[in-house]
């Protein structure tokens, strides 16, 4: 929300089903059978509409032996079962009973649904404040926006904070916050969103100074398919820094904050005159609010993936050249910058393919885009711990953790202060660049824009 970086929630999938073999007939230890077990014929395996009789318990020793396609069958299904525990994301048990609540939180149309709890995040237009459904006691992340600062109402009545507001409810992403419902409430527009408990990615990233080069391909690769799918629906984000990068309990990113969202049509590439975001992070067509589309976005994937190698913002010149590159930044990594930071949008590695040109770059060589896409990657910053939302033993509700954590719980992520050398430079430098586009003043980039489209041919 222009800056907001509160917290919401996690992604839901239903559970996966392991895989079972039904048990071998015919294969018991012995005749005798525990009290409370199930009777099961024995017998060999015969075909559909044929009955054996059930053997004498004194005449074990003539049961037929056991099918040996029967026992190949239950050892493959053990086999599929122990894969499964190693491929399957450890928090889909989870986050299946959080999914069983998406229908009842888009179906809310008042605030008196719910009652408001702790506040998560604040953000130039808002906050967001922890919120639960009275009807299904499930726990949500929930946006307040005054009215006064601008809002869409289509036809039928239905307020929305942006002119992608629509369109939001329809993104079902692992790597995009899900939006469950907008309305009106006095002088207020609320949005009912997922909860996620991980922090974000400006708060991990000043905490460790920059990244290394396994977790910026991680978190560049989930944000360029996040951002790959919003786009196909023909959203332009405009707001993409790391402030709007937050990260479930698990690690997995999710992009938030559609407040400064715009509509693009496809194949038009001066379709979008939405303007905003955050100057640092802005493309340079949208600081000399040209048309655009979703490449504008791109450039702020670029930025972000030079901070987070670096721990600072690139340096560029009146041209919109970053300069020199530091020796952090590896081949690979130089190469896709180099790609993403070109001045015309046109020429940017997106503009020849989207997403899909961004993310089969080298730079993600060895990332599965697939298995990511469906969270079966491990984070590279997971850690040990509980999180916010529940426990790994079920004792407390989802609601009743995420209520905890928000009074100052435990997390999974360990938010603070660098407390390295270089950590604590990064952090420094992070600071002196705030407020400013390449070290210089705001005020001075947006009257170098204004005489770049003052001049003449422009």
């Amino acid at each position: 929300m222009g800056g907001c970086c509160g917290s919401q929630g996690i992604a839901t999938s239903p559970s996966g089903a392991y895989a079972h073999s039904p048990l071998t007939r015919g294969q018991s230890k012995g005749p005798t059978r525990k009290s409370g077990n199930r009777s099961a014929p024995e017998g060999p395996h015969l075909d559909q509409g044929t009955s054996s009789p059930k053997p004498s318990p004194g005449k074990s020793g003539n049961r037929p032996a056991p099918d040996p396609k029967l026992i190949k069958a239950k050892s493959e299904g053990k086999k599929e079962k122990q894969s499964d525990q190693h491929t399957r994301p450890a928090n889909t048990a989870k986050e299946g009973s959080s999914k069983d609540h998406s229908k009842a939180l888009s179906a809310a149309k008042s605030i008196d649904d719910f009652e408001l709890m702790s506040v998560l995040g604040t953000g130039q237009f808002g906050c967001v404040k922890l919120a639960r459904h009275k009807m299904s006691g499930a726990a949500c992340a929930m946006k307040l926006c005054h009215s006064g600062r601008g809002h869409q109402i289509d036809k039928g009545g239905a307020v929305y904070e942006s002119l992608a507001g629509k369109l939001l409810p329809k993104i079902d992403h692992r790597c995009v916050i899900r939006t469950y419902t907008t309305f009106w409430g006095g002088d207020q527009i609320y949005t009912c969103m997922e909860l996620a408990d991980g922090g974000d990615l400006e708060k991990h990233l000043r905490c460790a100074g920059k990244f290394s080069n396994e977790e910026a391909r991680f978190y560049t690769a989930q944000v360029s398919l996040g951002l790959d799918a919003i786009h196909k629906l023909g959203v332009v984000l405009h707001d993409l820094k790391p402030d709007n990068c937050l990260l479930t309990k698990d690690g997995q990113v999710k992009l938030i904050d559609f407040g400064l969202a715009g509509l693009a049509q496809a194949g038009n590439r001066k379709s979008c005159t939405t303007f905003g975001g955050s100057p640092a992070y802005m493309a340079p067509e949208i600081h000399d609010k040209q048309p655009h589309d979703g490449q504008c976005d791109w450039w702020s994937v670029g930025v972000m993936l030079w901070e987070m190698l670096v721990g600072s913002r690139p340096n560029f010149d009146d041209d919109w050249n970053a300069g020199t590159y530091p020796s952090v930044i590896g081949g690979s990594a130089k190469d896709l910058l180099k790609a993403l930071l070109v001045e015309d949008p046109s020429h940017r590695i997106s503009a020849r393919g989207g997403g899909s040109a961004v993310t089969q770059h080298k730079f993600f060589s060895g990332l599965s885009m697939s298995a990511l896409a469906k969270g079966s990657v491990r984070p590279p910053r997971a850690a040990a711990g509980r999180s916010a939302l529940g426990n790994a033993g079920g004792k407390q509700s989802g609601f009743q953790a995420a209520t905890n954590a928000a009074g100052g719980g435990t997390r999974r992520f360990t938010i603070g202060e660098s407390s390295t050398t270089e950590g604590i430079k990064c952090t420094k430098r992070r600071e002196e660049m705030k407020g400013t586009v390449a070290n210089r003043k705001i005020d001075v980039v947006f009257e170098q824009a204004r005489k770049r489209r003052s001049a003449p041919g422009k």
